[in-house]
């Protein structure tokens, strides 16, 4: 298992990730539509090092935040139709809604809730590991 990031280096590498989806806004507004999120995932992580820091924080991103994805983790998880295949898919899903979560979050109540629930899922995560 990779190390664990501390409250504060998740909350930097949450920051920049909004940071390099807002910027990347600014500069085409009104130059590029989305037909959803999987568009823009696919779009920016051409441009930005977004799959990088994705990377990093996929341990701590809530897995089921659309409706979607939880149909997929509950597809995934049985033993009759898991395969790699459809858990690589699901995990794609909660990166694409983790994404999109992050650029909606525009009021500080939806931004603080957002890293809130990040941080949570870390703070779970140190537990386990000082349980070993």
């Amino acid at each position: 298992m990779r190390d664990l990031l501390t409250d504060s280096e998740l909350n930097e590498h949450i920051l920049e990730l909004k940071d390099n989806i807002d910027g990347y806004g600014e500069q085409n507004q009104h130059k590029l539509v989305f037909f959803n999120a999987y568009c823009f995932y696919d779009h920016i992580i051409q441009i930005h090092p977004v799959d990088t820091l994705m990377d990093t924080l996929e341990p701590y991103i809530p897995l089921s935040l659309s409706p979607e994805a939880l149909e997929l983790f509950i597809h995934s998880a049985q033993p009759e139709t898991f395969s790699d295949e459809c858990a690589d898919v699901f995990l794609l899903k909660a990166r694409v809604d983790f994404l999109d979560s992050l650029q909606k979050a525009n009021t500080p109540e939806s931004w603080s809730h957002l890293v809130g629930v990040c941080g949570a899922i870390r703070d779970v995560k140190e537990q386990l590991l000082l349980l070993r």
